[in-house]
């Protein structure tokens, strides 16, 4: 627990339930200008939240095991949140929870989501809401279930959704709602039940989507009622659609 400390590193810890109050039980959590923390090479077993950021900055949180086994109906292995910001989460392995595997929340910025394992999560695999200028790039989605969308966007500007691999459960690959200038570039999105990319009730400045591969899905590419630009994919092999545009 960092609560107005700076310049800390948590290393090589092995983390447990936490609370005899499942519900309540956090890994590592950081807030009111904890700023400029290392968090790696952690173990983070049988936790309702593996790491909670908030309303802090400069910190990176990498090489982690975060398994939330133990509410699989509940809980997010990172959660940040209350206008974070220069925040690195990378190479982490995260499993069983059941809102997110990652969520931010609530005006944070400056972003970098990269080369996470995200499998058997019941919510999204990466879910942002009103974030800004940030990047997710190749993180692996595997087997999300009940809400059933590997990285949900809603009210987001200026993010860069490149290199990531989405695959194997019934919903979602990408989608992306009520956002900005969201650029899906070089994703791999196969095996789902559900439409590769979605978009829907995005204005303004348009979303681009370009040379992903998105195959073996119900559907390659939706767009409903938004601006965008759509180049270069390669969709093969979807069992319905290869690009669905309604309403634009």
């Amino acid at each position: 627990y960092l609560k107005n400390s700076s310049n800390n590193e948590i290393l090589n810890c092995y983390v447990y339930r936490v609370s005899i109050m499942l519900i309540t039980g956090t890994g590592v959590e950081v807030l009111e200008s904890s700023n400029f923390n290392l968090i790696r090479n952690n173990i983070f077993d049988e936790i309702s939240v593996g790491v909670s950021i908030n309303n802090s900055h400069d910190i990176t949180i990498d090489r982690n095991i975060i398994d939330g086994s133990i509410l699989p109906f509940y809980g997010m292995g990172i959660k940040i949140q209350d206008s974070c910001f220069n925040i690195n989460v990378t190479k982490n392995t995260i499993t069983f929870f059941g809102l997110s595997g990652i969520y931010s929340n609530f005006n944070c910025f400056n972003l970098m989501i990269s080369d996470n394992n995200i499998t058997a999560c019941n919510g999204a695999g990466i879910y942002l809401n009103s974030v800004r200028n940030s990047t997710i790039k190749r993180n692996r989605i595997s087997f999300i279930f009940l809400f059933d969308t590997g990285i949900f966007l809603q009210y987001s500007y200026n993010i860069i959704v490149q290199e990531n691999e989405i695959s194997n459960f019934s919903g979602e690959g990408i989608q992306i709602i009520l956002s900005q200038e969201i650029h899906v570039i070089h994703n791999k999105i196969h095996d789902l039940g559900g439409n590769g990319i979605k978009i829907k009730y995005c204005y303004g400045v348009p979303c681009f989507i370009s040379e992903n591969d998105i195959y073996f899905n119900k559907n390659g590419i939706s767009i409903e009622a938004s601006i965008g630009s759509i180049t270069s994919n390669r969709i093969y092999d979807n069992m319905g659609e290869g690009i669905n545009v309604t309403n634009c």
